[in-house]
């Protein structure tokens, strides 16, 4: 039987068709390997961008990155939410986001 993943929840802030938002991420822990999801609501429907069985979370930034530009997505910043929540840091390799208003 194989065991459950652990878990990390993010939060992450996204630029699309010019406007910034918030949406849900997590990383799934596997054993020999991880699987990161952002979902992401839009008018035209949910959205899932992820990015599996790579090493490690380092490994996972660059495809991230690459999946969300391919449909126009701009990952900027990203946080925890599990027992608190974190400072906002940026995705690695990400432009900069603009300040928080």
């Amino acid at each position: 039987m194989d065991e459950k993943p652990g878990v990390t929840h993010y939060q992450f802030r996204l630029r699309w068709r010019g406007l910034i938002g918030t949406c849900a991420g997590r990383a799934l822990h596997h054993p020999k390997h991880l699987t990161l999801q952002i979902r992401m609501q839009t008018p035209e429907g949910f959205l899932l961008f992820e990015v599996a069985e790579v090493d490690s979370i380092e490994a996972a930034w660059p495809l991230l990155l690459k999946v969300c530009n391919q449909r126009g997505v701009e990952p900027l910043e990203y946080r925890t939410t599990d027992t608190s929540i974190g400072p906002w840091l940026p995705v690695p390799g990400a432009p900069p986001a603009p300040p928080a208003t």
